[in-house]
């Protein structure tokens, strides 16, 4: 069982209009300035892939833009956080865990803010320093009665579009999931 008190979580509204939500290793992106910077780093899928397998950004892709309501829980070494019983319920898809060397932060935004100055809404976040393995899932929120208020917004207490699970890789120990694509299609 899980102890909640060594669990974190936070949650953050995230658009993109790149198509792609990334969890990004900041210190590892500090020569991104501009957007030409961004274009050599970034732009081509190959160039993204060499980053997901040297484990400084981990995809949260479905192929789409968008905004989406993420709730991110950190573990920490003993202590894995791990889906409620109401977010299992409406769950739609699980990644493979990606892995994600961390000195000690990261960042939640669309690829296209990924840079040394991510911008005012970027999620800021604490991760153990080390290897984690991020575990990413998507929610079926708006099959839970209720999740919708008028005019499309969610309600206040409604399920989060991704859960994404982060723990000290050694709870894991990999192989670690290295696609863009996070979800394989059935």
């Amino acid at each position: 069982m899980t102890d909640a008190s060594a669990v974190t979580q936070t949650s953050v509204l995230a658009a993109t209009d790149a198509g792609m939500h990334t969890l990004w290793n900041p210190s590892r992106f500090t020569s991104i300035t501009s957007y030409e910077t961004w274009e050599d780093a970034l732009l081509e899928d190959d160039d993204i892939t060499a980053h997901v397998r040297a484990g400084e950004l981990v995809p949260i892709n479905i192929g789409g833009d968008g905004a989406f309501q993420f709730l991110v829980r950190v573990g920490t070494q003993g202590h894995a956080p791990e889906l409620t019983s109401r977010e299992s319920q409406h769950l739609l898809a699980s990644s493979q865990p990606y892995l994600y060397l961390s000195d000690g932060s990261a960042f939640l935004t669309g690829i296209e803010h990924i840079r040394a100055d991510p911008g005012p809404g970027a999620l800021a976040l604490t991760i153990p320093a080390g290897p984690n393995a991020v575990t990413i899932h998507l929610i079926d929120r708006d099959s839970e009665p209720g999740a919708g208020e008028a005019h499309g917004q969610a309600a206040s207490e409604a399920l989060p579009d991704f859960a994404v699970l982060i723990n000290p890789a050694s709870t894991t120990g990999g192989p670690y999931r290295t696609r863009l694509q996070t979800f394989d299609r059935s």
